[in-house]
């Protein structure tokens, strides 16, 4: 049994709630705060602002190289898109689109602590959105901490699910 093989590894069954939005039914777009700019990252030098973005939002820099290189590494077909979003020059927000088979999961949205709360990752997150309704997905899903909760709700994120997963936890003493 697999749970019994994952629990003898160190790993704890529990669950992780997503959101989801039914793209045919979305609200209107937010406001895009002035001067930002989006852009897919599909140069290196767009994928090292991503992992720029993704470092400063997260607050992690070897987890920001980590996924950067497992995302490089990777052949370039499919439906994963990465997106940056630019104040000026500056990345100041990242995020990742995957597209298979009619659904887009939204992943690694990060915005930059001194850039929140200016509309970046709605605006982001909106672009997103549009790209996998053009993609002719009708479902898109996303995990989202309690801080980004409302935001997501906002864009149309509305039905929450709870997924089943098995997370490492450190063996007690």
């Amino acid at each position: 049994d697999m749970a019994i093989g994952l629990a003898r590894r160190g790993l704890t069954p529990g669950s992780t709630p997503w959101l989801v939005a039914d793209l045919s039914v979305l609200p209107a777009a937010p406001t895009k705060a002035p001067g930002l700019r989006i852009e897919r990252a599909e140069t290196s030098a767009e994928m090292a602002d991503w992992e720029r973005a993704f470092a400063d939002g997260f607050g992690t820099v070897n987890g920001a190289k980590r996924y950067r290189d497992a995302y490089v590494r990777q052949p370039r077909t499919g439906g994963r898109l990465h997106h940056v979003a630019y104040a000026g020059e500056r990345p100041v927000a990242c995020s990742t689109l995957l597209l298979d088979e009619g659904l887009a999961t939204v992943w690694d949205v990060a915005t930059a602590p001194d850039q929140r709360r200016r509309g970046y990752g709605a605006a982001l997150v909106h672009v997103l959105i549009e790209e996998a309704r053009r993609a002719g997905c009708s479902n898109a899903s996303l995990n989202s901490s309690q801080v980004g909760r409302a935001v997501y709700r906002s864009l149309g994120f509305d039905l929450e699910v709870a997924i089943p997963e098995f997370r490492w936890a450190p063996p007690s003493v």
